[in-house]
């Protein structure tokens, strides 16, 4: 599926974001902040009112429980639209912001964890123990005490230095902030005046956090906007999304030079629509207020409770916890993801209909364009699977199969927007492995929603018993699983393209032209125009190779995994592209992460791939050396290794006809 992103389809597609997996960690942190700021007020409340009960939320309550997830979605939007804005121009970079964020972010939630259970202001009292007010010429001076000590001085810039070298990552960034820290303090007087100095700083942060000072507004609810709006930040620099087709668009106009203007307003959608669930679940909790009154005797306990749980929210993000949880679903259930993506955003686009959406949803139906290719997998017996696509009146299209498991004998049916069947074709034997066929060769005669079904007529064997020989010479038998696999693709029909080059790419480089361009002399980046970064790693096969080594071809880089369902769906177009331009100055280098060699040898084999498969089992390569935003990802590489195009997310077929023709000589 291929779209072209408006500001609507992005809000559409943040909302539904909302209920994939990818967002599932993200979750309990936000309902764990919330949950505890609204114990903290409730508590401050009872305080005010002198423990006795308060039987209703007055409206300004209320609002305040929803400026506060106004101002955690203007936090989570800000860091969200800016790293989705340079996630390509300034990869490493944000991967060193991010890392930042999630440490220096992960302490101050532990702060926050620890406000919330009420044990700072007993810290900030035992600290101002024995302090003496004075007042010389106009000016409170504060003496005694532990904090009016150097040696105490001594110790907090320790700590504090220690938590900047540590939360800042990386050196040339922490030096500089440590230096300033120093200075600040220094010119404090953290060193000559320290009882002074430390009580005006535990007097700020009395004030900041609302407690003991400021009870009244604590209880109205109110202040407190910019922890929500942090905490915001800290989420989203911690949440690694799935890249639907709405969100991969995006990403990829992001990337092209030009194009940060349109991108950025969509980008905003799409967080305002994942943050439009986040608003009604903080309405939700304050909901549960009337409990937290009911429950007053309790209140010091659900304190406890509720400062533990963001203690614990804190560690996971200062250690990445969060963030490789988050990274982990992400890959994980990618495909559910851009499923969900996929048949919402289709039903609002008119192609899938409201009858076919919980289909969808589930996997039996699968919306496509003209053009482009599916991988089924018939999962069980009398199991059946649908592709819908658009075609206009007059439209020759043709449906092929290729592909095809020797398990699958298919049954086809073709039903018109109306649901009427036009065709069946229902095969006796399989498929020979290699062949396509195409069951239907049509002319759309009214522009809708045409829809083919595959069934397999042959009987079902989910596993078969096969002997082998082990290493011992003895003959040993295994279970293996039949694979029920077959490829779909719908596009439509040329009538003559014998002297056509589908894809534009000029058939000859001569060894001239690839002089033309001195490489050596070009900036190795990720932006188009750049070159691309060289890197050496090893095929599913065990051969060492080079990005470098293709020097003198075009090449398409792909980003991919195993586990990944829409690399899965997108793995049949790029072996038909590889086959189609044998021949030709054309590869395909594909990087599978996280994966075992074993796993990639399954994958070729399942497939049928014969392009070169590379292995970054520990992501050295996509995250370290290219950091994508997630895989699918896509370069394309000239001749002279320079890039130029990217893509974020699954191709079609006229995607990547639009990509390679970026390689043409001008």
């Amino acid at each position: 599926m291929s779209v072209d992103p408006t500001f609507g389809l992005a809000l559409i597609a943040g909302f539904v974001s909302f209920v994939s997996p990818c967002v599932l960690p993200l979750v309990p942190a936000y309902i764990g902040y919330m949950g505890g700021r609204m114990t903290k007020t409730v508590s401050s409340q009872i305080a005010v009112s002198g423990n006795a009960a308060i039987s209703e939320q007055s409206w300004t309550t209320r609002f305040s429980t929803l400026l506060h997830g106004v101002a955690f979605i203007a936090g989570f939007t800000l860091i969200f639209v800016v790293l989705g804005l340079f996630i390509s121009s300034l990869a490493s970079i944000a991967t060193i912001v991010t890392d930042i964020i999630g440490r220096i972010g992960g302490i101050i939630i532990i702060f926050f964890g620890l406000h919330f259970m009420g044990v700072m202001p007993n810290i900030f009292r035992r600290l101002r123990a024995g302090v003496k007010t004075t007042t010389v010429n106009g000016q409170t001076h504060y003496e005694g005490g532990i904090l009016d000590n150097v040696g105490t001085s001594i110790v907090l810039v320790a700590v504090g230095a220690i938590i900047i070298w540590w939360g800042f990552v990386e050196p040339i960034i922490a030096l500089p902030v440590l230096a300033i820290f120093v200075l600040a303090l220094s010119l404090g007087g953290a060193f000559t005046h320290p009882g002074t100095f430390w009580v005006k700083i535990i007097n700020t942060l009395e004030t900041a956090l609302y407690s003991d000072t400021r009870k009244e507004m604590a209880a109205e609810g109110k202040g407190g906007l910019g922890g929500s709006f942090f905490m915001g930040i800290v989420f989203s620099a911690g949440w690694t999304p799935c890249i639907g087709p709405i969100y991969g668009a995006v990403l990829t106009m992001a990337a092209s030079e030009g194009n940060i203007g349109a991108a950025a307003p969509l980008l905003v959608a799409y967080s305002l629509g994942l943050g439009i669930p986040f608003l009604l679940t903080a309405l939700l909790l304050d909901s549960a207020q009337g409990i937290l009154r009911r429950l007053q005797k309790r209140m010091h306990t659900i304190e406890l409770i509720s400062g533990v749980l963001l203690i614990l929210i804190g560690i996971t993000v200062a250690t990445g916890s969060l963030q490789a949880l988050s990274g982990d679903f992400a890959a994980r259930f990618q495909d559910v993801s851009t499923r969900v993506e996929i048949c919402t955003v289709g039903f609002f686009e008119g192609e899938i209909p409201l009858s076919h959406l919980g289909p969808c949803y589930g996997g039996s139906i699968t919306p496509m364009e003209v053009g482009s290719i599916a991988v089924g997998n018939l999962n069980g017996p009398d199991w059946a699977l649908s592709y819908t696509f658009q075609a206009e009146a007059g439209q020759p299209i043709d449906i092929r199969l290729n592909r095809v498991s020797q398990a699958v004998i298919p049954e086809l049916t073709l039903i018109a927007p109306d649901s009427t069947i036009l065709d069946t074709k229902t095969y006796t034997e399989p498929i020979p492995t290699g062949e396509t066929v195409t069951p239907f060769s049509f002319t759309a005669e009214t522009s809708g929603l045409y829809m083919v079904t595959v069934k397999n007529t042959q009987e079902w064997v989910g596993t078969e018993v096969i002997e082998e020989a082990g290493q011992d010479g003895n003959t040993q038998t295994r279970e293996r699983t039949i694979l029920y696999n077959f490829n779909v693709r719908i596009l439509e029909r040329e009538e003559d393209t014998s002297d056509t080059n589908s894809t534009g790419v000029a058939d000859t480089v001569t060894e001239t032209a690839i002089n033309d361009q001195n490489a050596s002399n070009i900036e190795i980046g990720l932006e188009e125009g750049q070159l691309a970064p060289d890197f050496e790693t090893v095929t599913d096969n065990g051969e060492t190779v080079r990005l470098s080594n293709f020097r003198g071809q075009v090449v398409l880089l792909n980003f991919w995994g195993t586990w990944c369902g829409p690399c899965r769906r997108e793995m049949p177009l790029l072996q038909e592209l590889f086959e189609n331009k044998q021949g030709e100055n054309f590869t395909i280098l594909a990087v599978s992460a996280r994966d075992t060699v074993q796993q990639v040898q399954d994958f070729r084999a399942e497939f049928g791939l014969t392009f070169t498969l590379a292995m970054d089992e520990d992501e050295a390569i996509s995250q370290g050396i290219y950091a994508i935003p997630g895989q699918p990802a896509t370069f394309i590489i000239d001749e002279n290794g320079v890039i130029t195009a990217r893509h974020f997310g699954i191709l079609v077929e006229s995607q990547i006809d639009d990509l390679l023709e970026t390689t043409q000589p001008s």
